[in-house]
């Protein structure tokens, strides 16, 4: 679903923009960083699986999360 001044007809980066974070933990810490920082955001819900992925991504997604990008995010 897109909102209704928006449509497929863009690049995938432009679709992307905004809409998921995505990347390496590093990447993932700058695009969420500006949430925290700005707008004061502490929770966080994150869908790790989709369908047709292999579970082995969604483990290791969920251990570079609570690895990598919470301890980073976390304040104080």
């Amino acid at each position: 679903a897109m909102p209704e001044n928006e449509s497929f007809d863009l690049g995938f980066d432009d679709l992307l923009r905004d809409r998921f974070v995505l990347g390496s933990p590093e990447e993932c810490i700058a695009q969420l960083v500006p949430y925290r920082d700005t707008l004061g955001v502490n929770h966080l819900i994150l869908r790790t699986h989709w369908a047709g992925m292999p579970a082995e991504v969604a483990l290791l997604s969920m251990r570079l999360i609570s690895e990598e990008l919470i301890p980073a995010l976390r304040v104080g």
